[in-house]
């Protein structure tokens, strides 16, 4: 029996032991295959960015002649080298991919194509004297150079998706590495649009200003998602460092010098491409950074997980074999006295791989071989209470990321991919209970106008509170998203025609009655547009959101500020 009892043990420890080793390889596992799938990410990542950076003197030498134009082409040659080396980094990286893959290797082909195609429209108009370079030629040239960052831009989504769901582990650091790589290729956008606007003859070209516009709006998304996510994911004070950098260089400095640069355009004396460039791209050093940064933490973090989880994998062996020889040598030496305590711990082995982590009662008295084997035996419990609590707060970490991913950070109400998700599984419901689904989609009408004349911080405000006075008019089991700029879509359930036109009525008349500043006696209006779905339709979501979309236009059509629920007739509520 004495041997029996030692046996039992020596397999509980084994047991015990084997499980904790699974449990670290498996994380090391992990952790390498992330290290190696971001190792090969990164030189996607590089490429798109050596193309961003390939266009910026480029697109200077545009405005460029003599000394400055030699100069330039020097930094041309240098920003092509690094391009070409980067796309042969990239090849070779994922050779076996395109081997295996047609339309990989014809996307690759497609960007060697336009990549060429742009070099040789910037070497075309280079070639030619400065008073021969026509606005038209410069804006093609630039505009070719934007097909080839956005083919690749293409190509790294694809490659991303696909890493993220072979290796999904990884999949934050992926969206955040590609969120960084979009703000620094927007940066160059908009450094690019304005050399357009320098072209031009025309004073303060509207068609560029509009472009300069827009890519700022982009820019300060990319800049609040980096805000958001890296924040909660690394806990790095000189990420927070940079970031705060870029707010200073490149949003007060960079951002405000192309604003001024593209308002006070005049035909008869602009700044030289050069100039202006030069001065711009002083500020973008810190997106650069931060993207770096990204990427060496992200690696980083993920090769001092692989160390730890080694480590373990070599402690958990180590322990496991020590209290199993242990076991055998004290049988040996002591089998008469240690029979009893070695029951004891042959209950607290198995208590611990049955997942029982409380602390067991103290045992008196106890000799002190016996005493350093259960001494081992807390050291094993204690590592699998870290491992659940690294488990348990890993867990909690994704939940906060999806709420983040699912949430309009502007106004708090659930973002386009929320409602959409949600959608596919109210309409199957529908369908179970024999019920018609409402949608309703409303645009805040001349929001452009309030963006323009206020500022965009005005704008947001009216977004917000919108967000806030809205929502409460709603039934409990209703829904109200931000579905992008200024348009909101809600999700009616259980609804019928005249319920639905007086839900919408009700919230037209609201925010048309509702002051958004006080202190400038602001109020805005919104135009509706209703559709139904009834039980079994064949109409899927995006069918449904045409149609109140579709009514939303009409309604504008009709004088804005009303309610439109059918497509052949003026929109049924007054103006109010």
């Amino acid at each position: 029996m004495q041997w029996l009892g030692v046996v039992i043990c020596a397999a509980c420890a084994v047991l015990l032991g084997g499980s904790a080793l699974y449990a670290n390889i498996t994380d090391y596992a992990r952790a390498s295959s992330g290290v190696a799938a971001l190792t090969h990410f990164e030189t996607i990542l590089s490429l798109t960015n050596a193309l961003s950076k390939e266009r910026d003197p480029a697109a200077a030498a545009m405005g460029a002649e003599g000394d400055e134009l030699t100069g330039v082409r020097g930094d041309i040659r240098t920003t092509r080298q690094a391009v070409d080396e980067a796309l042969v980094a990239v090849k070779e990286s994922y050779a076996a991919e395109m081997a295996a893959n047609a339309e990989l290797r014809r996307s690759f082909d497609g960007l060697d194509f336009v990549l060429t195609v742009s070099r040789q429209a910037v070497d075309t108009i280079l070639s030619k004297p400065l008073e021969r370079r026509s606005a038209p030629d410069v804006t093609r040239a630039i505009e070719a150079m934007f097909s080839v960052t956005d083919a690749a831009t293409v190509l790294r989504a694809r490659i991303g998706r696909q890493t993220m769901l072979s290796v999904p582990q990884i999949t934050t650091e992926i969206m955040l590495w590609a969120a960084a790589s979009e703000m620094r290729e927007q940066q160059g956008r908009l450094s690019a649009y304005v050399v357009m606007m320098l072209a031009s003859n025309v004073q303060q070209d509207r068609r560029y200003l509009i472009k300069v516009n827009e890519t700022e709006i982009r820019l300060r998304l990319m800049r609040n998602i980096l805000h958001n996510y890296t924040t909660a994911y690394f806990d790095s004070g000189k990420v927070s460092e940079l970031l705060t950098w870029i707010d200073a260089d490149y949003f007060g400095r960079s951002l405000t010098y192309a604003r001024m640069t593209a308002r006070l355009h005049e035909s008869d004396g602009p700044i030289g491409s050069v100039e202006f460039t030069n001065k711009y791209l002083l500020g973008v050093a810190s997106t650069e950074q931060v993207t770096e940064l990204l990427v060496n933490q992200s690696l980083a973090q993920l090769q001092r997980m692989r160390e730890e989880s080694g480590t373990s994998v070599l402690r958990s062996a180590i322990l496991t074999g020590l209290i199993v020889l242990a076991l055998l040598a004290l049988a040996v030496v002591f089998r008469r006295i240690l029979f009893r305590p070695l029951a004891v711990v042959h209950d607290q082995l198995t208590a611990v791989a049955h997942g029982d982590l409380s602390e067991p009662p103290p045992r008196h008295p106890i000799g002190r071989e016996i005493r350093e084997m259960l001494e081992g035996v807390a050291v094993l419990r204690n590592q699998q209470r870290e491992k659940l609590r690294l488990e348990t707060e890993q867990r909690r970490m994704t939940e906060r990321l999806k709420a983040l991913s699912e949430t309009d950070t502007l106004t708090g109400l659930p973002n386009r991919r929320a409602l959409r998700d949600f959608a596919h599984s109210v309409f199957e419901q529908a369908d179970t209970d024999a019920h018609t689904i409402g949608v309703i989609i409303f645009d805040v009408d001349h929001f452009k106008s309030v963006n323009d004349t206020l500022g965009h911080s005005m704008g947001d405000m009216v977004l917000q509170k919108i967000g806030k006075i809205l929502p409460p008019l709603l039934r409990s089991n209703d829904i109200m998203a931000r579905y992008g700029g200024e348009e909101f879509v809600i999700l009616l359930r259980d609804t019928d025609a005249s319920r639905a036109f007086a839900i919408a009525e009700r919230l037209r008349l609201t925010l048309s009655r509702t002051q958004v500043s006080r202190k400038i006696g602001l109020t805005v209006t919104a135009s509706f547009g209703v559709a139904l779905r009834l039980p079994n339709s064949p109409e899927n979501w995006d069918t449904v959101v045409a149609v109140a979309d579709r009514r939303l236009y009409a309604a504008k059509r009709g004088g804005r500020n009303q309610v439109c629920m059918h497509d052949s007739d003026i929109p049924i509520a007054a103006v109010g």
